[in-house]
């Protein structure tokens, strides 16, 4: 087998338990992930995600077992030296430094000279600042319907990247609307599944008067998109 980034696991955990104590976190987890995958780590509080993704940070040693990136063991490399970061739920942000600041600290702790830092920061924030402006009314879109964006920050957001008053004010509309309908149909629905005192069927999500709505959002979110991508096709 060849040494080729697809041939081999990018991330490794071989035989991976950690212990507090006499309580088991995680117990004899085995894991592989290709360059590429996207991954999702599932299950209910205190089942050990969170432990997992510590231990592969660096943050956490394992009581057992091998954690290897790119094949190489680094049960031993601190977290400053194996450049796993990990994001955390809550923003974690600086509220005594800017925008640009926050970008460039990560840069600052890798010891990056302050002019290129500053060079580097300003070019992510510029690249971020045009596609948000080439592409807002689907950015827009999808802040308002699809539910994992807090609705202050769909709120700020917008103003602090420049998006025009008459395109947040018709998003915000078409957003908040079909979204209230679609999500308290689903959710009434829901509701009706838990109060039954049975245990729940979570296949009903892949039932077509469940489904058929949220694919309904995402078409209405993806539309500027595939309208500009014809228009771009046509030109």
């Amino acid at each position: 087998m060849s040494d080729s980034s697809s041939s081999r696991p990018l991330v490794t955990f071989a035989g991976v338990s950690k212990r507090y104590g006499g309580v088991t976190a995680v117990h004899t987890m085995n894991l592989e992930i290709y360059e590429g995958e996207f991954l999702a780590i599932m299950g209910p509080s205190g089942c050990g995600k969170t432990t997992s993704l510590r231990m592969l940070a660096g943050l956490e040693e394992p009581s057992d077992g091998e954690i290897r990136l790119d094949g190489q063991r680094i049960n031993e490399i601190s977290s400053v030296e194996r450049d796993t970061p990990m994001v955390w739920q809550s923003l974690a942000l600086f509220p005594f430094l800017n925008v640009q600041k926050n970008v460039e600290f990560g840069l600052k702790m890798r010891q990056v000279p302050a002019e290129e830092r500053q060079a580097r920061a300003s070019k992510w924030l510029e690249r971020m600042e045009g596609g948000f402006a080439e592409n807002s009314v689907s950015y827009l879109l999808i802040m308002r319907l699809v539910p994992a964006v807090p609705f202050f920050v769909a709120n700020i957001a917008p103003a602090f990247l420049g998006a025009r008053t008459v395109t947040f004010i018709w998003t915000t509309l078409v957003g908040i609307i079909p979204g209230t309908v679609v999500y308290i149909s689903v959710g009434a629905g829901l509701g009706t599944e838990l109060q039954s005192g049975e245990v729940p069927d979570l296949g009903v999500i892949f039932e077509w008067h469940v489904l058929g709505p949220l694919l309904g959002l995402a078409a209405l979110a993806a539309l500027p998109a595939i309208l500009k991508a014809v228009r771009g096709a046509r030109s």
